[in-house]
């Protein structure tokens, strides 16, 4: 299965999933860093605005008087994204500031009941979410003296409108997902671009190699490579087509020769067989051309062995060649050819 899938589609396919998983990880751990300074953000702000509270109740320098309203508790009292509510030590609500729409007041009334007289930590911080918003708040405790000069103990509860930036955080995750595909798509075709123009040689390549012709195998490839590997392919096979083209040329020299070996002694019984036929001859005359015409054959079993030691050669199983005395083939030739040359009234010299 995997050797049938295309090369372009085995670099590109990595390639992508590698690049993805990249964007993936990075747009995640973007969307964390962003949410994480923006909760940070949200507590900074809680913190002050739950100082400015604590900090309105102790300018009336006493016990807080909710009707006495001077200007820092009244503007606090007044923001629709603040809320703040006063409970006293046996949990009953003394305050609870008109800033915010009834129906949000009820619900963080109900939120706060639920937390009142539970052990806190000083300025721990927690979510109150319902119909869609969400709200951030902390708890404080404030101590002050009453009129006989006890000391007392108020908690008071004030929370934030994070809405805004909860919808705020939402657009920019969307935003960085959006980013985030649009990029991996971009890239996607990038690395494909990329990977077909890098295996454009190669395609051409093999589609060269299959328009060669056995018969006359002449390849030619004028494309300049595009790499360095690509020129050692190209400069390789160049190579081997120039080897086989001389070995071509080899073995057609090599057949020619061969049939030229074979075509001589074969010559030579025809004419002897035609003097020996031409008109009737004495016994003596017969064996003289039956020898010579075994001598014929004995050069032609030497020939054929010759033929099948280059066989040999090319397996690699080469054996030894028996020496032969040169005069011995002269004298061959001559007794081969002097029926015919007698009829011809030739002489050989």
């Amino acid at each position: 299965m995997w050797n049938r899938i295309p090369l372009t589609l085995k670099i590109t396919g990595p390639l992508v999933l590698m690049e993805i998983m990249g964007l993936i990880f990075g747009g995640l751990t973007l969307i964390a860093k962003i949410e994480k300074a923006r909760l940070k953000e949200m507590d900074a702000l809680l913190a002050g605005q739950a100082d400015l509270v604590e900090e309105s109740f102790r300018l009336s320098k006493g016990p807080p008087n909710f009707t006495d309203k001077h200007d820092l508790f009244g503007e606090l009292d007044r923001d629709p994204k603040i809320f703040f509510q006063v409970v006293d030590a046996q949990g009953q609500s003394l305050y609870v500031s008109k800033g915010p729409k009834a129906s949000i007041q009820t619900d963080l009334t109900k939120a706060m009941a639920f937390r009142v007289g539970k052990p806190h930590r000083s300025g721990e911080l927690f979510d109150v979410n319902f119909a869609g918003d969400k709200w951030r708040a902390t708890k404080e405790t404030i101590e002050f003296h009453d009129t006989a000069g006890l000391p007392m103990k108020w908690q008071v509860f004030t929370a934030i409108d994070e809405t805004a930036s909860v919808v705020e955080l939402n657009t920019i995750r969307k935003m960085i997902i959006v980013g985030a595909i649009g990029l991996a798509i971009l890239s996607s075709l990038a690395t494909a671009a990329i990977v077909l123009l890098t295996t454009s040689n190669l395609r051409l390549f093999a589609q060269s190699l299959s328009r060669i012709n056995p018969m006359n195998p002449v390849w030619t490839f004028p494309i300049s490579p595009q790499s360095a590997e690509e020129g050692l392919l190209f400069a390789s096979f160049g190579k081997m087509m120039g080897e086989m083209d001389a070995a071509r040329q080899n073995q057609k020299l090599f057949i020619a020769n061969a049939s030229h070996e074979l075509k001589t002694p074969v010559a030579g019984m025809m004419a002897a067989l035609e003097v020996l036929l031409a008109r009737e001859r004495s016994a003596a005359d017969y064996q003289a051309v039956c020898r010579d015409l075994l001598k014929t054959v004995k050069d032609l079993r030497r020939l054929t062995g010759a033929l099948l030691d280059t066989s040999l050669i090319e397996g690699g199983k080469l054996q030894p060649y028996e020496d032969y005395a040169i005069n011995e083939v002269v004298e061959t030739v001559i007794e081969r050819w002097q029926p015919s040359l007698k009829t011809k009234d030739m002489k050989l010299v």
